[in-house]
């Protein structure tokens, strides 16, 4: 009779089954010993209600955080000719998206441009820049990822027009366009990131007087004409009128310049060395100054300083330089 043979199995091959799940083995054991708990749906359920009804209170301190890293003059109000105030819109402009936009941690993905865009029209030769961004920044404890855009040209009046007419490319700053563009895209990634886009006014309203600030400081984009609108019952109210005008002129950012011979006024890009204190005080100078008794030139650096027909005749310039340039003035500007 012949011997059975002895034969080894390999390794691999005895270990080509599962065990049978019971209290025996480790999922059983953890299972039945009470160590592996599954999800309890009811409990889920309790906590995103407790969080939901936390929710606003939540929303509201983050908003008031965002908009406390602002002043009142970087806003801009719009649709105020209605007397509905649910229809106003709040827009930030692109200098205080940026002011907000520090705060948190942030990085440029991508960004493309600048990107040259030249065309003729019937007023000649122009040209334009656009930049194209993708953003990430971690705020609030979620990271978020946003494509932006920014857009500037020689047919914006902010840059390429004097009283009215369009100035010859050869008077404009190619840097001052390429960089309006570029400060654009940077500002509308923020605003897009952050939810800072078209705020219902009533609910801006609400945020910044939480934060101690003055709503009345922002501007609106329409002013009426000269000194004939009627809105200013007092010297007080028509300094603050010229403050929120140069103010918001600052945060494009700009200031004004008086050509004293043409008797005309412009507003061009300041220097990386000038301040926005500085461009406060360039464009009141620019739009207060006359000629005294002695033909010398007279002129304040503070809105306060003005009185009666001075005041008025300031005004009338800050107003006249808002009209000629007011849609590249508007902090939202290119589809803000």
């Amino acid at each position: 009779m012949k011997e059975l043979e002895s034969v080894e199995t390999p390794l691999e091959e005895r270990q080509d089954a599962e065990p049978f799940e019971s209290p025996e083995t480790e999922f059983g054991r953890l299972l039945h010993q009470g160590g592996l708990r599954l999800p309890d749906p009811r409990a889920e359920l309790e906590q995103m209600q407790a969080m939901a009804k936390e929710a606003p209170a939540m929303a509201e301190a983050m908003m008031t955080m965002l908009i406390a890293f602002t002043y009142a003059e970087d806003w801009s109000i719009h649709g105020k000719q209605s007397s509905d105030e649910s229809k106003w819109k709040v827009c930030l402009s692109s200098a205080g998206a940026e002011r907000v936009g520090v705060h948190f941690p942030y990085r440029m993905l991508r960004m493309q441009g600048p990107i040259r865009e030249d065309w003729k029209d019937d007023n000649g030769e122009a040209y334009g820049f656009r930049y194209k961004v993708a953003l990430e920044i971690n705020a609030f404890g979620a990271i978020k990822q946003v494509l932006a855009e920014g857009v500037y040209h020689t047919r914006k009046p902010f840059k390429g027009k004097v009283n009215d007419e369009f100035r010859p490319l050869e008077d404009i700053d190619r840097e001052d366009i390429r960089a309006a563009a570029y400060h654009i895209a940077i500002g509308n990634a923020f605003k897009t990131a952050l939810g800072l886009r078209n705020l219902p006014y009533s609910q801006w309203k609400h945020l910044v007087e939480r934060t101690g600030a003055q709503p009345g400081r922002a501007s609106h984009v329409t002013y009426g004409e000269g000194t004939k609108g009627g809105t200013a019952s007092s010297d007080q109210e028509k300094q603050q009128r010229v403050a929120k005008i140069v103010q918001d002129i600052v945060n494009v950012p700009g200031f004004v310049l008086h050509n004293r011979e043409a008797g005309s006024y412009s507003i061009e890009a300041p220097s990386e060395m000038m301040g926005p204190d500085a461009c406060i005080r360039s464009s009141l100078a620019a739009l207060s100054e006359f000629k005294g008794k002695n033909n010398d030139w007279v002129s304040v650096t503070d809105a306060r300083k003005l009185k009666g027909r001075w005041l008025n005749m300031t005004l009338a310039n800050a107003e006249k330089v808002w009209k000629e340039n007011e849609p590249d003035l508007i902090p939202s500007h290119d589809g803000n």
